[in-house]
């Protein structure tokens, strides 16, 4: 749906994101048979900024690479994923993220409600993540925000800081003005949002 036609529905939060097409799909297959053309990297960042600048004058300001919101309406879900907060998810399939342990449950809904009816746990899969890990996916998480992140709460979150785990490729980065580090705010710059994938990358 073009921006405007969003707009003419008095949104109060918009979610505006680029067509990813997934393998085995539809989709996919238009694109393999030449039947679907997908646009040049160019006319996709510009159609980008296009919906940035009209969100923008509709009172939608971005407060995060693909979300804009009118004054108090971000949305607190998604806040708390982007700042690694700790979530629970319910039900078949469901992921969670409590305290560093990331887990799912079964996925199909018949054996997960008999083991729930059984009292035993329906975990399919999980993993306690190291501490750089969590501390690098919460860098890469919070940059998503125009806000950015905190130094100081990822040093007593954490115990490091972003200056001293990238050392010269954050450097690199505040160089080439894809990313600014000032006061206690690291965040992505006007430069840096429309190739955030591949700034993002760089800090996995």
């Amino acid at each position: 749906m073009p921006p405007d036609q969003a707009l003419a529905c008095g949104p109060e939060h918009l979610a505006c994101y680029e067509l990813t097409i997934e393998e085995e799909t539809p989709f996919a297959g238009l694109v393999e048979r030449g039947e679907l053309i997908l646009p040049e990297e160019e006319e996709v960042l510009a159609m980008a900024e296009l919906s940035h600048d009209l969100l923008a004058q509709a009172g939608l300001p971005r407060y995060e690479i693909s979300n804009y919101a009118a004054p108090g309406n971000h949305c607190r879900h998604n806040l708390n994923y982007w700042r690694n907060g700790s979530y629970l998810g319910l039900g078949a399939g469901a992921v969670s993220c409590l305290s560093g342990f990331r887990f799912s449950t079964v996925r199909e809904p018949e054996p997960f409600a008999g083991l729930v009816q059984k009292g035993e746990p329906p975990l399919a899969e999980g993993e306690c993540l190291p501490l750089a890990a969590r501390f690098r996916e919460s860098v890469v998480m919070g940059l998503r925000m125009t806000e950015g992140i905190s130094v100081a709460r990822l040093q007593r979150r954490f115990g490091l800081t972003p200056p001293g785990y990238y050392g010269k490729m954050l450097e690199e980065l505040q160089q080439q003005g894809l990313v600014v580090l000032a006061a206690d705010s690291l965040r992505l710059t006007e430069a840096g949002l429309p190739v955030a994938n591949q700034v993002l990358a760089r800090l996995v």
